[in-house]
């Protein structure tokens, strides 16, 4: 099986994961009404059809990091905790929206913008106010949603534990950054150069503190005891996905 075609089956089993999840909680929402359904669906929609990036990046570190090739129990336990790093994603989007008032995401309508030409009053303070509301509402779920899954992980108490508080800096570090980002916005904050580069690169260490909360546990991902390679023997090259070579290249200035 080439690499293009291992990457293209990957980045399918992630989403299918992700609609199992949505069709999860749409299934449950039905208890609470139509709209409450509604929302879950238009999440669902939104979330999906992206690059995957952060996932990719998990699911490279996983394969470059363990001492053999990776099951078929530890690839399942891999893509659902990929999936849930992607909701995590997606939680952080949601508010980011709120915050900055955005109703359009790369060239079309953000679940906001969505869910506000939905009424069909458009776009009135009322219609603006829910859908906003629900924008945070769902993020707070999904979050919650991906702490439970890096929980549930097939891995050892030990591992879980390092998952655990990786998820919990990562999410810590990523709501410091979008504090001091509305602060810089806001004027709160004096936008100098030195502390307007030192908040690109917290950006930079959170896009990859997601999926290394996965990756450096990727060794012990349904851990069965198996030994690490022999020092004797030349450990493999990590091979990234064009995913991974993508979010992590740095153009040289000419």
């Amino acid at each position: 099986m080439s690499t293009t075609t291992t990457e293209e089956s990957l980045g399918t089993r992630i989403e299918q994961a992700l609609r199992h999840r949505f069709s999860e909680r749409s299934a449950a929402a039905e208890r609470y009404g139509s709209e409450f359904v509604g929302l879950w669906q238009a999440a669902e929609e939104h979330a999906l059809g992206g690059k995957l990036i952060r996932p990719r990046l998990l699911l490279d570190l996983a394969r470059a990091l363990a001492p053999a090739p990776l099951t078929a129990d530890e690839m399942r336990s891999a893509i659902d905790v990929a999936a849930h790093v992607e909701l995590l994603h997606f939680a952080f989007l949601l508010h980011d929206d709120v915050i900055d008032g955005d109703l359009m995401r790369r060239r079309r309508p953000n679940l906001i913008g969505a869910l506000v030409a939905g009424r069909p009053a458009g776009p009135t303070e009322p219609a603006l106010h829910w859908a906003r509301s629900s924008a945070i509402l769902l993020g707070d779920l999904l979050l919650s949603s991906a702490v439970l899954g890096f929980a549930r992980a097939g891995v050892t108490d030990e591992a879980r534990e390092r998952l655990l508080g990786l998820l919990e800096e990562t999410i810590f570090e990523t709501v410091a950054g979008e504090h001091a980002d509305v602060a810089l916005s806001d004027g709160i904050i004096t936008p100098d150069l030195r502390t307007i580069l030192h908040e690109r690169v917290q950006d930079l260490d959170v896009l990859l503190r997601a999926p290394a909360a996965g990756g450096r546990g990727a060794r012990r991902l349904v851990d069965r005891g198996r030994r690490s390679p022999r020092r004797d023997r030349p450990a493999p090259r990590p091979r990234l996905s064009a995913a991974g070579r993508s979010a992590l290249r740095v153009r040289r200035p000419r």
